[in-house]
């Protein structure tokens, strides 16, 4: 199902963009339409992307350390 929109264009970007989509081969409202999509992807892949990195950082890694000393033991080592 489709719905017309009305929007308002500076006449300069509405002369640009007929151009580029008659060089497309494309209608305005089609062009409107893949550059929404794009849009709308892009920003739900950068949503997952900034999920699965908190996710990771809540989670932390297992990076093979072992703690060498603790703050107690390193103030009684140096006579503090």
């Amino acid at each position: 199902m489709h719905q017309n929109v009305t929007l308002k264009l500076d006449k300069g970007l509405l002369r640009e963009a007929k151009a580029h989509a008659a060089h497309e081969g494309k209608s305005l409202s089609g062009l409107m339409v893949e550059a929404l999509r794009f849009l709308l992807k892009k920003g739900c892949g950068y949503e997952k992307a900034h999920r699965r990195a908190l996710t990771m950082l809540n989670k932390g890694w297992a990076l093979g350390g072992v703690t060498a000393a603790n703050r107690a033991g390193l103030h009684e080592r140096t006579g503090r």
